[in-house]
């Protein structure tokens, strides 16, 4: 989770100067804390659960997981496209560019700004993204005082191996029997 706020710090520091290669670093760091992150919950729900229950705590684990997935992609994204429209009219379209209601640019007026305006479009997309890891920071800080607040539960070297409850060889077994003393 430390990872992942740093990440989040950094990038919401990135703008159209940052270069190509430290955007790269800034994503490397996002996306390993993001696959740290989901490895050790997955193992810390799996450790807790008996042998039998294995199965289901770890798809309840992965359906959680992916819908707070799409959940934290669709209200991002909310976030971003309706910051972006907004930057979009009040700092492009004030400067006479034509801009859709919908908030959105053309590919052929992009292809039409100057060096300033695409620089200022550039600094809207930005800005638009940073807001974003805004948010995200305390939601890291929020999971990083939430991993110390989880028992701390030893690795299990192995688990016990489970005794299934019925055994169907034996009631075969039993049934056959009992079907050769009544005949």
């Amino acid at each position: 989770m430390v990872v992942f706020a740093v990440a989040a710090v950094l990038f919401s520091t990135a703008g159209p100067s940052t270069g190509v290669l430290l955007a790269v670093v800034y994503m490397l760091l996002f996306g390993i804390a993001g696959g740290l992150n989901s490895q050790a919950l997955s193992l810390a729900a799996r450790n807790t659960a008996s042998m039998r229950d294995i199965g289901a705590v770890q798809d309840t684990a992965t359906l959680m997981r992916q819908l707070g997935t799409a959940l934290g992609v669709s209200f991002f994204a909310a976030i971003m496209t309706s910051r972006l429209g907004t930057g979009l009219h009040d700092r492009l379209g004030k400067s006479g560019v034509n801009i859709d209601k919908d908030g959105s640019l053309s590919p052929e007026i992009v292809g039409k700004l100057s060096a300033p305006l695409r620089l200022e479009l550039a600094s809207v997309y930005a800005d638009s993204f940073r807001v974003i890891f805004y948010a995200v920071i305390p939601i890291a800080l929020i999971g990083l005082v939430a991993s110390f607040v989880l028992k701390d539960i030893k690795l299990a070297s192995r688990h016990a191996s489970a005794e299934p409850e019925t055994s169907y060889v034996d009631e075969g077994a039993d049934l056959g029997s009992a079907a050769r003393g009544n005949s």
